[in-house]
């Protein structure tokens, strides 16, 4: 909360065993708590998927907002991820689903594989943080 999220995220990638470059075209605005964790969780194990499943590979993370957080973890490895029932995927999937959350995944064989959240903004608990 006190640094920003691309701060908090650029100390993750300084940790990491791969390259990790942290994009932020724009500066965030202020996000409630909640919203940073999900989203700093969330990057925090992509980032750790990746250099997994695709050890030494360069990794990218892409942090946006609009109506809703958007972060994207894109590594330059061989792909062929899928979404697998009660596995790592899945279950990212699922705990982002309980905030409202979604999840993409884009793995073509040969890669690149793409792993994407966009977790609602929130005003107060199960407050939309835009009204319609």
């Amino acid at each position: 909360v006190e640094q920003g999220l691309a701060a908090a995220l650029a100390d993750v990638a300084q940790a990491s065993a791969s390259p990790v470059r942290i994009v932020c075209p724009h500066p965030l605005p202020a996000l409630p708590e909640g919203v940073l964790a999900t989203g700093y969780f969330f990057a925090c194990e992509a980032i750790g998927n990746a250099a997994k499943h695709a050890p030494g590979a360069p990794i990218t993370v892409l942090l946006a907002t609009d109506s809703h957080l958007r972060v994207s973890v894109v590594d330059a490895g061989p792909g062929g991820a899928r979404l697998v029932p009660g596995r790592g995927l899945a279950g990212m999937r699922e705990r982002l689903a309980a905030f409202g959350g979604e999840v993409t995944i884009s793995s073509p064989s040969g890669g690149p594989t793409q792993v994407a959240a966009s977790v609602p903004l929130l005003l107060r608990r199960g407050e939309p943080g835009f009204v319609v």
